[in-house]
């Protein structure tokens, strides 16, 4: 079966596109698909909160990460090396 060891909850269910695994950082654990667990794994290590993730679109193939309140600035500054407030860095709309 397709369980996990840890909380006993099913890892993929049959809606989702992308085989899921657990992680669990600090305590907090959380179903998340394959192909993307060591990122989210990675921000949750460095206290970068998210909310919601997916490897891949099916039809676009881009992964997505949704953070929670202010981690995703704090996700820019550790992915990049130029200044926050750079537009061609932070305004970009296609986050």
């Amino acid at each position: 079966m397709n369980e996990c060891g840890e909380c006993g909850r099913i890892l993929t269910t049959a809606d989702h596109d992308h085989h899921q695994v657990p992680i669990t950082v600090y305590g907090d654990h959380a179903h998340v698909d394959e192909g993307i667990a060591d990122l989210i794994t990675a921000c949750w290590a460095m206290g970068i909160r998210t909310k919601q993730s997916c490897e891949g679109d099916p039809d676009t193939g881009k992964a997505s990460i949704s953070f929670e309140l202010g981690a995703a600035e704090m996700f820019v500054g550790a992915a990049t090396t130029e200044e926050l407030d750079d537009p061609a860095v932070y305004g970009r709309s296609s986050w």
